[in-house]
């Protein structure tokens, strides 16, 4: 999410992709550090909210990977010497 996205237009944005058949849609929220992924079920749209240092479910997709929501959110160490120095 940039900070000029509206909801509604992601909301419409991911509903689209799912339905062109995208397996899942992944909206990241920065300052809340959040991550929402979507998927399209036999039972229609589903969402899933990840916070903190939770695993993501990325089994579909990326069978064995191990990923958490914390690690979308961590800087590599050039970017945080960077950050320091500005």
């Amino acid at each position: 999410m940039s900070p000029d996205d509206k909801a509604e237009l992601i909301r419409i944005r991911t509903s689209r992709y799912l339905e062109a058949g995208t397996e899942e849609v992944w909206v990241v929220y920065p300052e809340t550090r959040e991550l929402h992924q979507f998927r399209l079920a036999d039972s229609g749209e589903t969402v899933r909210i990840y916070k903190g240092d939770e695993p993501i479910d990325v089994d579909a997709l990326f069978p064995g990977l191990t990923l958490r929501n914390s690690e979308i959110f961590q800087l590599p160490p050039w970017a945080e010497a960077q950050l320091k120095s500005e």
